[in-house]
């Protein structure tokens, strides 16, 4: 007759047997699947539009403006109460009109001793001038500019050199009317437009 196993013994092995079979069982337990994150959606800013092409400028023509009419004027020249010239003057385009003289000649005969340089005095100058000049170019403009000089000897034997007197004046005149500048010395321009 056997003896009888001690009954801790029995127990023992009765909770060992399942663990022993488990740690037999080389199966691997199965892979928990885990849910993968949504896909995160990235905002781009929208490109930069290209460039605009240059804009080319075609250069604007400059049209010339008309020239101012012609212009026909009668022409006194004054001094010292005498009438020291007169004529027309024509002005066209943008052209203005002038006359000139000169004289230069030996002085009147004087006694030497009235006279500060004796016989060797030097010759005496007589000399006009006028001239009519536009102001500004618009046809539509009628302003004009007078200048007038006028040199003559300053007087006699114990005088001796010479004496002038000039101006320049503005003038605004229409066709038909007259006018009379005026200066220093009895110097004058009287003007009539003719056209």
């Amino acid at each position: 007759m056997k003896p009888a196993k001690p009954i801790l013994y029995t127990f023992v092995a009765m909770l060992a047997a399942p663990l022993a079979a488990q740690a037999n069982d080389s199966t691997p337990p199965p892979p928990v699947l885990v849910p993968s994150p949504p896909p995160r959606t990235v905002l781009m800013p929208p490109p930069p539009p290209p460039p605009l092409p240059p804009v080319m400028v075609a250069p604007t023509a400059r049209i010339p403006s008309p020239p101012p009419p012609p212009a026909l004027f009668q022409v006194e020249l004054w001094g010292g109460g005498e009438k020291l010239w007169s004529g027309q003057m024509r002005l066209a385009n943008y052209a203005g009109a002038s006359f000139n003289s000169t004289l230069s000649e030996a002085p009147e005969p004087c006694p030497a001793d009235k006279s500060a340089l004796g016989t060797y005095a030097p010759n005496q100058s007589r000399s006009l001038r006028v001239a009519i000049n536009r102001r500004g170019y618009a046809p539509e403009n009628p302003e004009y500019t007078v200048s007038a000089s006028w040199t003559r000897p300053a007087g006699g034997c114990e005088a001796g050199g010479t004496s002038s007197v000039s101006f320049d004046r503005p003038m605004t005149i229409a066709v038909g009317q007259k006018q009379e500048l005026k200066g220093d010395g009895g110097l004058a321009v009287v003007v009539t437009r003719l056209k």
